[in-house]
């Protein structure tokens, strides 16, 4: 429980709180405030034991899409997201864990059911490479991305067939396959917290400034905002301050 980061936006600044595999000993007591943004960062090879014993929380939808991954990493990150997902949710929400139900909107985008409007928490996972990234706050919508920065050939190609015309020239400029996972994990995050999936272009918006335009003008209401993680991640998570 570690960091506070305000942002300046044009609403009340939000508060960034960090956590980690040690939080998770300590995480009685967890309350969000409005304007914060929970980012928890664990490494799922140092919890193995902890996955294993948890295993039959999942549900049995999540137990089968899960155990659908041919590699071992790929079963361990999917079982870890789900398994902190259940158990920090019960936590922030003061709920048994078996109460706990999560469903997927009609573009897979999982969300709670059957929840109290006054104890809701919006939450999304991502993972990459070790590492299983889970935001969470009291927003209407939020998503969150992380990738794992490594060399990338194709990154400009795949900039200019995906994203904006300025977007790929910043990322031509820079010669790093760093700055293309940045703009790639912040358009992410963006479209996950709208659940429209591969619906939505992502040339239909560009990434300036930590903000999002779309049709040349600014979401007033949306803030996408970088998670320090470490030089080898890039991590960005997006939230709609206000509105349905």
């Amino acid at each position: 429980m570690n960091l506070k980061q305000p942002l300046e936006t044009y609403h009340e600044p939000i508060t960034i709180k960090k956590f980690d595999k040690q939080d998770m000993e300590y995480c009685q007591d967890l309350f969000l405030q409005d304007k914060e943004i929970h980012v928890w960062t664990v490494r799922w090879r140092h919890i193995i034991p902890w996955i294993i014993t948890n295993w039959q929380l999942m549900s049995a939808e999540e137990k089968n899409y899960v155990e659908r991954f041919r590699l071992y990493e790929d079963r361990m990150r999917g079982a870890t997201g789900k398994i902190l997902t259940r158990t920090l949710l019960a936590q922030y929400m003061n709920i048994p864990i078996h109460d706990i139900c999560i469903n997927t909107g009609y573009y897979g985008k999982p969300y709670l059911a059957n929840v109290i409007p006054e104890r809701s928490v919006q939450y999304s996972v991502s993972h990459s490479g070790e590492i299983v990234l889970l935001s969470l706050g009291k927003f209407p919508k939020i998503g969150v991305d992380i990738e794992q920065i490594r060399e990338f050939p194709d990154c400009l190609e795949i900039a200019q067939n995906f994203f904006t015309s300025e977007e790929s020239r910043k990322i031509s400029e820079s010669r790093s396959s760093s700055t293309f996972f940045r703009y790639w994990t912040a358009k992410e995050a963006y479209v996950k917290a709208l659940g429209e999936g591969l619906n939505k272009d992502l040339k239909s918006f560009e990434i300036k400034r930590n903000r999002i335009c779309e049709r040349g003008s600014m979401l007033a209401d949306w803030q996408v905002v970088p998670i320090e993680i470490s030089s080898e991640y890039s991590a960005n998570v997006a939230v709609r301050i206000e509105g349905e």
